[in-house]
C-alpha cells in the first residue's frame, strides 16, 4: 500500500516527534504544513548574468514581506554570476541564503580585475558590491560555491512536506538534474520522489503561450522537455508575452538611493529613468503572492509540450495534468506600476552608503 509506505518514509525522514505532531494536527482537522501565505519557502533558479530583470526578481525575493527565501541557484555556468548574486543577497540582508552554481563552473575560483569586461553586468556587480559577501581567504578573492544539486537537495531535505515553491527564471538544466538525481547524504529519496514530497509548485518563466519559442527553453530543449514532461507537482508557466509590454524599473533608477545594486543594474543596462520588460519580476511576483488580483490561470485543461527545437505548444487535453499558464488580469501599466512600487519600497528598506563602483 503506497500510502503506508509514504508514512513510514516520513517517519524515518522527519523523526518520530515531528510525525507525531503531524498526526495530532491532522486528527484535530488542522493543516499542519499549511501557512496563511501563498508558500512556506522559496527557491529561486536564475540565469543571472547580463539582464537587469534577474536582478529585479532577486530584489523582490529578498525584500517582499511575504517571501521566505531559502536558496538561490545560478544555472548560468559563471562563477562571476554566483558571486554577484551573493553580493546582492548580502546587501539585502540575506547573506545566510545558500547559493548553488551550475556544475559547468568550478567550486572555487580566483578572479582578477584585469579580466572584468566593462559591459559584463555580473562582473561589475561582483566587484562593486563585494563588501556585502565575505570572502574566505586572505587575498579576499577566493569564494566557495555550492554545487546546484547540493543546494537543492539539502534545502528540500529540511523542508516540510509540500512547503516549497521553486521559481525558475532561467535555464532548466539544474532542475532536470535534480529530477534525475539519486539519493545521497541529504535524503535517501530519489530526486523525483524528493520533489514530489517537498515541492508544492514550480513556476517557470519559459516559452510562449499558447505556442512559440523562447530562449530559456531553447538553451537546452532536452532539459526543458524533461522537466515539463516529468515534474511530479504543479507547474505554472509564465511566457515571454506576459511581461513583454509591462515596462518597469525606471522609478528605481530615479528614487532608490544611489549605490543600491539592483537600481544600478537597471541604470547600467537601460539608462537613467528608462524601463525594460518585466518577464522575470512578474514571474517572481506570482511565485510570492499567488494569482491574487494580478494574474489568472489559462490552459488548465491541458499541458505544455516542449520540442527539441525549443518550440513549445500548449495542448488541450482531458486529465489532471496540474499545469497552467499565466495571464494578466490587469493592464500592462498597472502591472508595471505594482512592480515599481515594490522595487522602490524594497530598496528603501536597505539603503546604504555608496559602494566602490568599478
Amino acid at each position: 500500500m503506497r500510502w503506508l509506505r509514504e508514512i513510514i518514509d516520513e517517519i524515518f525522514e522527519l523523526g518520530a516527534l515531528r510525525c507525531l505532531a503531524f498526526a495530532l494536527a491532522a486528527f484535530a482537522g488542522a493543516w499542519y504544513l499549511e501557512k496563511s501565505s501563498y508558500h512556506e519557502g522559496l527557491i529561486v533558479d536564475t540565469n543571472f548574468f547580463s539582464d537587469a530583470g534577474d536582478a529585479g526578481a532577486l530584489l523582490l525575493a529578498s525584500t517582499h514581506p511575504d517571501a521566505n527565501l531559502l536558496g538561490v541557484n545560478v544555472n548560468y555556468p559563471s562563477v562571476t554570476s554566483a558571486l554577484a548574486v551573493k553580493n546582492i543577497l548580502g546587501y539585502y540582508g540575506e547573506l545566510s541564503v545558500p547559493v548553488g552554481l551550475h556544475p559547468g563552473a568550478q567550486n572555487f575560483t580566483i578572479l582578477h580585475r584585469i579580466q572584468v569586461d566593462d559591459g559584463d553586468l555580473a562582473a561589475r556587480l561582483m566587484w562593486g558590491w563585494q563588501r556585502y559577501s565575505p570572502r574566505t581567504s586572505q587575498n579576499n578573492d577566493r569564494v566557495p560555491i555550492t554545487p546546484s544539486l547540493d543546494m537543492y537537495r539539502s534545502v528540500l531535505a529540511r523542508a516540510k512536506r509540500k512547503g516549497i515553491t521553486i521559481v525558475s527564471i532561467g535555464f532548466l538544466d539544474d532542475l532536470s538534474d535534480l529530477l534525475n538525481s539519486p539519493g545521497d547524504t541529504y535524503s535517501s529519496l530519489l530526486g523525483y520522489d524528493l520533489v514530489k514530497r517537498k515541492v508544492k509548485e514550480l513556476v517557470i518563466m519559459g516559452g510562449q503561450y499558447p505556442f512559440g519559442q523562447e530562449s530559456n527553453f531553447l538553451y537546452n530543449p532536452g532539459a526543458a522537455a524533461n522537466v515539463v514532461r516529468n515534474w511530479p507537482s504543479k507547474i505554472v508557466f509564465s511566457g515571454s508575452e506576459l511581461g513583454r509590454h509591462a515596462l518597469s524599473g525606471a522609478r528605481l533608477t530615479t528614487e532608490a538611493r544611489f549605490g543600491d545594486p539592483v537600481m544600478t543594474a537597471y541604470w547600467w543596462k537601460n539608462g537613467y529613468n528608462r524601463s525594460q520588460e518585466s518577464c522575470d519580476p512578474l514571474t517572481m511576483l506570482y511565485a510570492i503572492e499567488g494569482p491574487g488580483e494580478m494574474f489568472e490561470y489559462a490552459g488548465t485543461d491541458g499541458l505544455n509540450s516542449v520540442f527539441l527545437d525549443g518550440i513549445n505548444v500548449w495542448v488541450e487535453a482531458k486529465g489532471d495534468y496540474k499545469q497552467a499558464y499565466l495571464k494578466l488580469k490587469v493592464s500592462n501599466e498597472t502591472a508595471a506600476a505594482r512592480l515599481d512600487d515594490l522595487f522602490v519600497q524594497g530598496a528603501a528598506l536597505y539603503a546604504k552608503e555608496r559602494p566602490n563602483l568599478v
